[in-house]
Formats: structure tokens, sequence, C-alpha cells
């Protein structure tokens, strides 16, 4: 059913994508499955669509405190940030933009600063004859430092440097 609201959705039909996601929700809910929190999500981005702002509030605040997954918790503080805005709460809209934005940048920073030294020695080819220089950016200093290091260790453990 969620799959069927998901093709009118894409189809822009969203009075029928409403009804097609509350009935798979209805089913979720009353087989007490887990993966409830995408289907309240999409009734509330296709509730959001549709300038209800007020009926979808209450589905992202209880998928935002109950999700587990940071992901999702960063999808569900932008969708909040969205309604609060519409709604005209521009104070809680801007927490949950900071919220968005604070856990966004450290997923990214967390991708971004593994060390690429990390990368299997088997899969890089012999480069003993070239010469390398490593110039890298200061514009995020923590993510380009780290990328230039992992560079540098991955040259060396390689033999290159």
């Amino acid at each position: 059913m969620a799959g069927i609201g998901s093709v009118y959705y894409n189809l822009l039909n969203n009075e029928k994508a409403l009804l097609y996601y509350k009935e798979a929700l209805t089913y979720k809910v009353k087989h007490n499955c887990d993966d409830q929190d995408a289907i309240k999500n999409n009734i509330a981005v296709v509730l959001m669509d549709m300038g209800r702002y007020q009926e979808a509030k209450p589905y992202l605040i209880e998928v935002f405190y109950l999700t587990r997954s940071i992901k999702d918790k960063i999808n569900f503080a932008y969708n909040l940030a969205e309604v609060y805005e519409q709604l005209g709460d521009y104070k809680t809209a801007m927490d949950y933009m900071d919220i968005y934005v604070n856990l966004n940048d450290s997923i990214n920073n967390s991708i971004y600063s593994k060390n690429l030294s990390e990368v299997e020695g088997s899969r890089i080819k012999s480069a003993v004859a070239y010469k390398f220089g490593i110039i890298w950016s200061e514009w995020n200093f923590e993510i380009t430092q780290a990328l230039q290091k992992g560079a540098y260790s991955t040259l060396l453990k390689n033999g290159v440097l």
C-alpha cells in the first residue's frame, strides 16, 4: 500500500497518495511493524505539499523524537523546520534548522575526515617512478587537513615518498 502511495505521489495525485499511505500506516500499526517512521514521514510530506502543515506536524514530531537513525533524524528535522516556517513559528523553525545543519555537518565531517590511508594498498599501482606534490585548500581546516594527512600517509605507505 505504501508503494501505491508512492506511485500516486510521483504522479502528483496527493489525495490518493495520502489515502494509500494512511492505509499502509493502519496496517503497520495493526500488525505492530517496526517500519512505521517512513510512512509517517511520507504522510507528512504529502500533507505539506497540500499546504496542510498543521496536520503534518504531529507525524514529524513523533518520528523525529522516536527514530534512532541519524540520517532519518536529519530529514525529519529539515521537514519540521519547513513546517514551523510555514506556520509562522520562525524561532522553532530555526531551532530545527540548526539541528539539521549540525547533524548534517557532523555526518559529513565524519565521512570526509576518514583517513585516506585506509585505501587498500593492493588497489594502488606502483607509482615509484613518479614525483608527487600534495596541494590542499584551507576552506575547512578539519576536513582538508584530514584529507591531506590521508593522502600523505597513503603515498608513504605505498613507497612513493
